[in-house]
């Protein structure tokens, strides 16, 4: 038992700092349970609860815990909290003014890429909570690679189409420098006149031709990656016939 502490019913008749800072640049763009998850977390960090969980927040507030979990993973979005734990999930609220420091250096991808990671947590929903490994490795495709944002969310998307959405973003690593070395920039052209065929795995190649049957039939996509890389059209029809039936 710690040597000090707060009397019981102490945190009933304190306060709870919360900077204007919050108000006017978080609070009044979040859906409203979203605030009351954030501000009933803030109050348990000034007053901790040994028993608090997701579960009683959602408990306490009258909500969904799968709510409750949303709420989360939105303020991680935006860099007021960072999860640091999964089993339970922890999480730690972020100083506002420490953020905006840092936002203004740009140093930190969870803020430069603010509206980029909405819209790919987006393509996920509730079914998935991206951690900050995912968006790391997604940085990598856009700084390393040079791959626009706008291409990293359609090959996701593709991705999430073909094998929906419990998959590792390592297995995307190889599609993504074929895209980067075919030069993609917003829309998928694979076949360029006088070019010579692409070299790529026949795994890569599967994956090119179930992110392109997001726009046309798979026997067109399986014809036009075969046109690119030189491969048969018929094995990568029917290889992508078997992927997409796992």
């Amino acid at each position: 038992m710690p040597t000090f502490g707060f009397a019981d019913k102490y945190a009933m008749f304190d306060v709870t700092p919360v900077e204007n800072l919050f108000i006017q640049e978080y609070m009044l763009r979040a859906d409203g349970d979203f605030v009351k998850v954030y501000l009933y977390g803030l109050m348990q960090c000034y007053h901790p609860v040994h028993s608090a969980s997701l579960g009683t927040v959602a408990r306490d507030l009258g909500m969904d815990e799968r709510r409750v979990g949303n709420a989360y993973a939105y303020w991680e979005r935006v860099g007021l909290v960072r999860r640091v734990g999964d089993h339970p999930p922890v999480y730690a609220y972020q100083n506002l003014k420490q953020i905006e420091l840092m936002r203004a250096q740009d140093d930190d991808g969870l803020y430069r890429y603010a509206d980029f990671n909405n819209s790919l947590q987006a393509q996920f929903g509730a079914d998935r909570l991206l951690h900050p490994q995912d968006f790391e490795r997604v940085y990598d495709w856009i700084e390393g690679l040079g791959l626009p944002e706008e291409v990293v969310l359609m090959l996701v998307s593709g991705q999430i189409k073909a094998r929906g959405k419990k998959f590792h973003f390592k297995s995307l690593d190889s599609t993504a420098r074929a895209w980067a070395e075919a030069g993609v920039r917003g829309e998928i052209v694979l076949v360029v006149a006088g070019a010579r065929p692409r070299v790529v795995d026949l795994d890569t190649a599967v994956q090119e031709v179930l992110l392109l049957t997001a726009s046309e039939s798979l026997k067109d996509a399986a014809a036009a990656v075969a046109a690119a890389t030189g491969l048969s059209r018929r094995t990568l029809y029917e290889a992508a016939l078997r992927t997409r039936a796992r």
